[in-house]
Formats: structure tokens, C-alpha cells, sequence
């Protein structure tokens, strides 16, 4: 390893209906320290008298001094980081609630533990000390007030083959950001909205089919989001939600763009996966398969955001990791403030921009 670590990912199965979600170490000349895999013991388990396996999804992450929050698929487990370069964690305190499914974004402020319940279009907070939780529901339809955990089971009774289908979120709530007073930024694939003190909801950005994920602050005046179904890092005004711009970070065609980290130093680390048909939902793995290791291709890019512009990026292969593995999130592991130190960037990404822009057109 020739860098600090500077970021910790998760990366999640996507091609298989089985295999392990790990948390990957990486560098700030974006190499790869470590990896760390998620066991199911780790995970929520269903009490039931023959138990589904757990759906090994660690997506959202979020991190307080030397604590790490997970979002493990039904429920947020703490971890004490004892070395952050080599992944030693030992595990902690886990937070449910009969609604809490399918986390994907979560966020820490103060004395509170945020998470975006996909499966329920919810917004849950929790109270660190006493684990009592609140449930905002964004879809009166939802199911966010009854047992909504271990969906496998319930999609199986109704003749499903994917586990979304005993959910059905209709916004798709995936990512919840703090903005101060009270006020909180929410994420889902249409758009950004925000709740201020009050409970009321308002409109920030209305984008359909624009796959927005990662809502969050670049500074006091711009917040940032990623637009997976045009590979742009989206930056927003935060008081009239004008997009400001939209630098492109990948061809939508080759690479999910999904997973977004702001720096200290001035720059937003945002992850781009390979795309890959899904079967991550199915409620039956294929017992011949499907989660075996065989490789996973992720990209790093790093976005200077004064200038807009990409001043770094790696594509990574993650060979220990089953095939079709995806980057979800990134949150800091320590120092974050020597990326500029490596800007290198590839001849052959100069004019990804210009690509994208002209493929846009036609």
C-alpha cells in the first residue's frame, strides 16, 4: 500500500442472488488496502421456525469518530473501527423497527441514527442512547405501519420470483442527509425533496427517470446527487434546486454511476459500477451458483468541485468478490484532505463528456 486510507465502500451482490456483501479499504491514490466481508451472522435474523437466509445487502454507511454505522438490509449495525486499514471492526449495537427494510442511505446527527427504509418509502430516526424510533412515511400506501421485514417469505405466497414485488415502493426512498435545524434532505429515483422542522415536504428537485441517488451537501449553498440513468454527478442550488450543472462521470452505458462522497479537501469521490443485468431479488438463489467468486469490476472517479472537473479515477477488479458485485457507498475513513496529491487522469477518459453530451443527442 503506497497511500493513506482515506475511504471505506460497501460493495454489494447484484449479478447473483447469493453471495456476501463485503467493505472495501481504499487509499488515497485509490488502491485497495482491504476487504472485509459481511457473514450472515452478522445480519437481522428472521424468527421464524426455519428461518429464509439473511438478503446480504450492506448498502448505506455512515461515520462518527471511531464509530461505523451500517445499513444491513433490515437493520443498522454499529461497529467499533479498531483499524481502518486493515478493516478490524468489532460489532456493536443493532437498530430495527417492524418497517425497516431494504436500508439503503443513512446518516448521523447529534444523538440520532437516520435511515431511508426503501421497502417502506420511510425515514426512519432512531435515538442512539435509548434505540426508540420514529417513522416518517413519504407513501401512505406503504405498509410503514405493519411488519414489513424478511420480504422473501411474503413474495413467495404471492407467486413472486422477486422480493420487491412484497414491497412495491412506490418512490424509492434511498438516501437521507441532514441539512441543519432540523431540516433533512431526501433522496428517491425522482427526484430531491426536503423536510424542514415542521414535517412539511417540499420539492427541491423534480427529476423523473433520472435514477437520482446520494443527495448530499457539497457546502452552504450547493447540493450534489448522482444520476445513474445519465452517468452525471447532478449539483443543485440548495435554496431554488436550479441545476447548476451536470458533469458527466461515465458512459450510462457501461458503468452504473451510484455512490457519492464529499472530501475535505474540495473533491467528491463518486462510485461507478459495471453495469450487469440484476438477479439480487430473487427470492430463490440458484443452489448450482451464482454467488461463487469470480470478480467484480468497480470504478473510482474524483471530481474537483471548484472546477468541476475529474482529476483522478481508477477502475478496480474486486476478484475475491461474486460476479457482478456492485459500489453502493463511501464514507471517510480518516484523512481526507491528500487526494489532490494523486490528480492523474487517464488519456482515455479526457472527452467522456463530449461522448456522453453527443450520445445525448442522437
Amino acid at each position: 500500500m503506497s497511500g493513506d486510507v482515506f475511504a471505506l465502500l460497501t460493495v454489494i451482490p447484484r449479478g447473483a442472488a447469493s453471495g456476501a456483501s463485503v467493505l472495501v479499504s481504499v487509499t488515497d491514490d485509490l488502491e485497495v488496502s482491504a476487504i472485509r466481508t459481511f457473514g450472515v451472522h452478522e445480519y437481522l435474523t428472521e424468527p421464524h421456525a426455519e428461518p429464509d437466509p439473511p438478503i446480504e445487502h450492506c448498502r448505506g454507511l455512515a461515520r462518527v469518530g471511531g464509530t461505523l454505522f451500517v445499513a444491513m438490509f433490515d437493520a443498522v449495525r454499529t461497529y467499533t473501527i479498531a483499524s481502518a486499514e486493515h478493516l478490524q471492526l468489532r460489532p456493536g449495537r443493532r437498530y430495527t423497527h417492524p418497517c425497516c427494510v431494504d436500508v439503503h442511505g443513512i446518516a448521523v446527527v447529534g444523538d440520532r441514527l437516520m435511515a431511508a427504509s426503501t421497502g417502506t418509502d420511510a425515514v426512519i430516526s432512531w435515538n442512539l442512547p435509548s434505540g426508540s424510533a420514529h417513522v416518517e412515511s413519504l407513501a401512505p400506501a406503504s405498509g410503514a405501519d405493519r411488519e414489513r421485514r424478511w420480504p422473501k417469505r411474503r413474495a413467495r405466497r404471492m407467486g413472486a420470483t422477486d422480493w420487491r414485488a412484497a414491497l412495491a415502493p412506490a418512490l424509492h426512498v434511498n438516501g437521507v442527509m441532514p441539512l441543519g435545524d432540523d431540516d433533512m434532505l431526501i433522496s428517491h429515483l425522482g427526484g430531491l425533496q426536503v423536510r424542514d422542522w415542521d414535517g412539511a415536504l417540499s420539492t427541491l428537485v423534480d427529476a423523473p427517470g433520472r435514477l437520482v441517488h446520494d443527495g448530499q451537501l457539497a457546502d452552504d449553498d450547493k447540493v450534489l446527487a448522482t444520476d445513474a440513468s445519465r452517468g452525471r454527478l447532478l449539483v443543485v442550488d440548495r435554496e431554488t434546486g436550479a441545476l447548476l450543472a451536470q458533469p458527466a462521470i461515465a458512459d450510462p452505458r457501461r458503468w452504473f454511476v451510484r455512490g457519492l462522497m464529499v472530501t475535505e479537501g474540495g473533491h467528491a469521490l463518486v462510485l461507478r459500477s459495471a453495469v450487469t443485468a440484476t438477479a439480487q431479488r430473487r427470492v430463490d438463489a440458484d443452489p448450482a451458483g451464482g454467488g461463487e467468486a469470480s470478480g467484480a469490476l468497480v470504478g473510482l472517479t474524483v471530481v474537483d468541485l471548484a472546477s468541476l472537473r475529474i482529476v483522478s479515477e481508477r477502475d478496480i477488479r474486486l476478484d475475491a468478490v461474486s460476479r457482478g458485485s456492485v459500489a453502493y457507498a463511501a464514507v471517510p475513513a480518516g484523512r481526507t484532505s491528500s487526494l489532490a496529491a494523486h490528480s492523474t487522469r487517464p488519456a482515455g477518459v479526457v472527452n467522456v463528456e463530449a461522448h456522453i453530451a453527443a450520445m445525448e443527442a442522437t
